[in-house]
């Protein structure tokens, strides 16, 4: 639970949006500090998908 942030159970499901969703809520509680390298990944409807990488600056 530490390492992934979950907003399901406050928000519901916000389709693609969920992966933004989850890097704001890490972001404003201060769990991404500098340097700190982290992955998003979404799967959407109709076969979608997208995974980035990125270094927190």
């Amino acid at each position: 639970m530490e390492r992934a942030p979950i907003t399901l159970d406050r928000i519901g499901n916000t389709g693609s949006a969920g992966t933004l969703t989850a890097l704001h809520h890490s972001r404003t509680n201060g769990h991404l500090r500098p340097g700190d390298t982290y992955v998003l990944s979404a799967i959407g409807a109709g076969f979608q998908w997208g995974t980035l990488c990125l270094r927190h600056g």
